[in-house]
């Protein structure tokens, strides 16, 4: 328990440093008068947000109004909805994230205040969903009321979604009676802000890492905030992927756990293949800045329309699975994230072939092109 406890303060703590410092270096180059630069960074950090937060409640208004109307007709008093169907490992079992499940009825205790204590809904606020003949309309403002104040506070979902996972963790440990309940009520939960969190980190830290390393080679100089910056980008986008893959081995019946010591070499993977990737990326935009914009964008047309083409059932509608199709075309600009059932050596293989292509052509193309005067410095250092 101290352990999963510790994974996820540590998440948490990983998530607060990354916005911080980015929020700090805005401000920073605000005082400094470099007034593109700070717009650019603070762009990063409030765009994606917003995103997240609209697909956040977007969730919540999906699941209450599928709940509520699961209830029309119903014969029973009391009964309370779980946020899903079955168990995470669904999101799983489809694609490698699979699509999320729809609201189910679950059988109520017989105690309304057993059913108050563990009917937790997975909106966004956290507010308990009691549902019945005599209760669906009292607990509207209930619900809705804190699930829009949560949902317009700037990161708000996803800070409240850690300490929720943590609360129902400690419950499932303490509540021996209703403990498997409070367990798949925090794998629920923990799906979800990972989810989140990998869509706002690769919408926010990615591009904000790529842009802190091209502003530092362009200037021929790096700050201490903007180092600190660029580090907590690439520790988010590290941390974010291995945490979600350690949930998906966790979930899964048919597959290993994966220990923690399995996870922190998941982590150092990470660090390792996005850092290169990155800083051939920063390279060769310090120097051809519109080719690196059409770069970026046919790398990101051609790897949406792979994804589009081995075909993903994640969303529930068929425009936000174009979206989220398109999302992960930007996580494909920066790592290797698998989104299908399968053996994945050969789209692995083929993924990583492309990449060290792109990688290599950008650095040599940035090498040959750059001014010695100024990079000779650190120009090995980077090639290797």
């Amino acid at each position: 328990l101290w352990l999963d406890c510790l994974w996820i303060v540590l998440a948490l703590l990983v998530f607060f440093w990354d916005v911080g410092t980015d929020l700090w270096l805005a401000v920073d180059y605000y005082h400094k008068q470099d007034f593109l630069w700070s717009g650019l960074t603070l762009f990063f950090v409030l765009v994606p947000s917003v995103l997240v937060q609209i697909l956040s409640f977007r969730w919540f208004v999906q699941d209450y109004t599928g709940e509520e109307s699961s209830t029309e007709g119903t014969d029973t008093q009391w009964q309370f909805k779980s946020c899903h169907c079955g168990s995470p490992a669904s999101y799983g079992s489809q694609n490698g994230l699979g699509a999320r499940p729809s609201p189910c009825e679950q059988p109520a205790p017989a105690d309304p205040s057993t059913i108050i204590s563990i009917c937790l809904s997975r909106s966004p606020s956290g507010a308990f969903v009691l549902f019945g003949q005599h209760g669906s309309s009292q607990t509207s403002g209930l619900i809705w009321a804190p699930t829009v104040v949560i949902s317009i506070l700037p990161l708000g979902c996803s800070w409240h979604m850690y300490i929720r996972t943590m609360y129902l963790g400690i419950q499932s440990h303490r509540q021996k009676e209703n403990q498997r309940r409070f367990y798949w009520a925090m794998m629920y939960e923990y799906a979800d802000v990972n989810m989140l969190r990998l869509l706002e980190t690769f919408l926010e830290s990615a591009p904000q890492l790529v842009l802190q390393l091209c502003i530092m080679i362009q200037s021929n100089k790096a700050e201490w905030l903007q180092c600190v910056s660029a580090l907590s980008s690439l520790l988010s986008l590290a941390w974010v992927l291995a945490s979600y893959h350690k949930l998906l081995r966790d979930s899964r019946d048919d597959k290993k756990s994966m220990s923690y010591r399995g996870a922190l070499v998941h982590l150092f993977w990470r660090l390792f293949t996005i850092s290169s990737r990155v800083l051939s990326l920063a390279l060769f935009a310090s120097v051809f800045h519109i080719y690196f914009g059409i770069f970026v964008v046919l790398h990101w047309c051609a790897m949406a329309f792979w994804v589009i083409h081995g075909g993903t059932d994640f969303c529930m509608s068929k425009w936000e699975e174009v979206l989220f199709n398109m999302v992960v075309g930007v996580v494909y600009v920066f790592c290797w994230f698998n989104v299908r059932e399968g053996r994945t050596r050969y789209r692995m293989v083929a993924y990583y072939v492309v990449v060290l292509l792109e990688n290599v052509i950008l650095t040599s193309l940035w090498y040959a092109y750059r001014d010695p005067a100024t990079t000779d410095a650190y120009a090995s250092l980077a090639l290797c």
